[in-house]
């Protein structure tokens, strides 16, 4: 097994170093957010860092120029930032305290390992009074204080608007990209958004949840659902399930409710040649209270309440542990992942071969590589780059 390294943000003062290497400094940071590939981390002054060094050991932090007094951050490059990754589209976003969305991009040259550069930040224009963000693959959605849904980037699959969503001559959906920010019409107040595949989600202030986008893949869509239609925007209110609080998709659905409970519907393991379908919702049984959950492919974890984590094996997929190597799981089974505690952030990146970024009770964050289906999480003990760099650096 690979492996893997962790960043430890409470560093001990170092003494000065030569430019262009960052100096350390004496009073230590926490992180606070992390972006799902672990790409950029949000300290706990409101500044945030991105890494120079995208591969290898060397990981090189720097300040993402633009960016102070921020309270969030979301995205990630759709296929890895790399020397062919298009530029243009901005792949991170962050959230300013006073409801300001902030945007920049970056590029790779291979150089043996990737060397980075990233943008200064800028501000989305037609946004404000912002509460909540979100991010993935260059598609950015963001809820303002009246609850009302926007949306901009690359509009796949309807994730922005269902408007005038086609179709290659390969039978594909066409991608479009929405340069400033579009209403996204959804039947009521907000209080949270999810960039999901094949649809987003979006949470109202009552609880109930609400899917726009995958208008072509039915067995995605819960089977109780009222279906509202708005000038040709097509929106789902699921039915059935308890208040919520957040939600994930990647193929199936997952939302956890205010209660800590974990729902799910929706085809599982994608990538099987026989994947199993459940589209009614229905409660998630012998795990812990749920504070969070991510999915990215045949990955699912689960963050308890105490800091523990589960993982979730999905039917079909191999199981690589020295036990029962070469097994098939048979049917969906949920473990706890041994290696990691204390954790109050996790992100799974897309595809499942990308990585598990955290952030622990302590403010450390790590980043982990996955291992196949289901399977992930390994000890945290690879460094990626201190984010304690003075702040006079910017690059």
């Amino acid at each position: 097994m690979a492996t893997t390294l962790a960043i430890v943000l409470r560093l001990a003062p170092a003494a000065a170093e030569v430019a262009p290497t960052p100096a350390l400094i004496s009073a230590p940071h926490r992180a606070v957010a992390i972006t799902e590939a672990g790409d950029a981390v949000l300290r706990d002054d409101g500044r945030v860092i991105g890494f120079r060094n995208q591969t290898g050991e060397a990981k090189e932090p720097v300040f993402i120029a633009g960016l102070d007094d921020i309270v969030d951050v979301a995205g990630s490059p759709e296929d890895g930032l790399g020397p062919r990754w298009p530029r243009g589209n901005a792949y991170w976003i962050a959230l300013r305290r006073d409801g300001i969305v902030l945007q920049w991009d970056g590029h790779c040259a291979k150089e043996g390992i990737h060397n980075c550069s990233f943008s200064p930040a800028s501000v989305v224009p037609g946004l404000r009074n912002v509460v909540t963000i979100a991010s993935s693959r260059g598609t950015h959605l963001a809820v303002d204080s009246d609850g009302r849904a926007w949306g901009w980037g690359v509009d796949s699959q309807g994730l922005i608007t269902t408007q005038k969503v086609e179709r290659d001559r390969s039978g594909r959906l066409t991608r479009r990209l929405i340069k400033s920010p579009v209403r996204i019409p959804v039947p009521a107040p907000l209080k949270a958004i999810t960039v999901g595949f094949p649809h987003s989600i979006g949470i109202d202030r009552t609880g109930n949840v609400w899917l726009w986008g995958g208008i072509d893949k039915p067995d995605f869509q819960p089977e109780r659902s009222d279906l509202v239609v708005d000038d040709k925007f097509i929106a789902r209110k699921v039915l059935g399930i308890p208040p919520a609080l957040s939600a994930t998709a990647e193929g199936p659905t997952f939302v956890v409710t205010d209660g800590g409970e974990l729902w799910s519907w929706g085809t599982r393991n994608i990538a099987s040649a026989s994947p199993t379908s459940t589209r009614e919702p229905h409660k998630i049984e012998g795990i812990c209270q749920v504070k969070s959950v991510s999915s990215a492919s045949s990955m699912v974890a689960a963050v308890c309440e105490d800091g523990t984590v589960y993982k979730m094996i999905f039917p079909g997929a191999p199981v690589y542990d020295c036990e029962s190597c070469g097994k098939v799981v048979a049917a969906e089974r949920w473990e706890v992942a041994p290696q990691v505690k204390d954790i109050k952030v996790l992100h799974l990146a897309y595809p499942s071969n990308s990585a598990v970024s955290m952030i622990d009770h302590f403010g450390s964050t790590f980043l982990a590589p996955s291992f196949g289906p289901g399977v992930f999480l390994p000890p945290r003990d690879k460094i990626i780059g201190p984010v304690n760099i003075d702040p006079q650096v910017r690059k």
